[in-house]
């Protein structure tokens, strides 16, 4: 379990003065950035942070995240980001605002790039759906439905795994079974 916890330390998203965002600086030089950003160069030496299996540790992961916090909730994540903008290294931090959904779908790109298209689905009415992220020139992508109603599958599931054919549907329809 310490392989993984380790590729997710130092908790990557912290509350900043505008909302939420993601600060990533997992290796220890990274980690030293993001401690000398902070104004904080000693927290990379000290021991419960001094490496990435000290890091990971449960007891250790709030500490980390409270000590980043007390710092990154008194900035906007823009000014979060210049601060990282003018670190001269070594190491390097990775920072972004986290967006909400309305947001998200605000940003002009995003639909220019076709991640997103409206629907207009005959049983939940108008849609926003996310697309296919892969672009193929011989295949682009494509929704052929927005959703199947609720129990579409049904008839597949019950033929399929437990053998009752159409007929048999219909006598447990007709006896107010299904």
């Amino acid at each position: 379990m310490s392989e993984i916890r380790a590729i997710i330390s130092p908790l990557p998203h912290v509350r900043v003065k505008d909302g939420w965002a993601y600060i990533a600086g997992y290796t220890d030089p990274n980690f030293g950035a993001i401690c000398r950003i902070m104004g904080r160069p000693e927290l990379a030496q000290d021991p419960r942070f001094a490496t990435t299996s000290a890091r990971v540790k449960p007891e250790h992961e709030q500490l980390l995240r409270e000590e980043i916090e007390r710092w990154s909730v008194h900035l906007t994540s823009d000014e979060i980001l210049e601060k990282i903008m003018a670190d001269p290294g070594p190491g390097v931090v990775v920072f972004g605002r986290m967006e909400s959904p309305m947001e998200v779908l605000s940003r002009e790109n995003w639909w220019e790039r076709g991640c997103f298209e409206k629907f207009s689905d005959p049983i939940y009415g108008e849609l926003t759906l996310q697309m296919p992220v892969w672009r193929m020139t011989e295949t682009p992508p494509r929704v052929r439905w927005a959703c199947r109603p609720p129990g579409y599958h049904n008839g597949y599931v019950y033929q399929k795994y437990l053998g009752w054919g159409p007929s048999h549907l219909t006598a447990l329809h007709a006896r107010g079974i299904l």
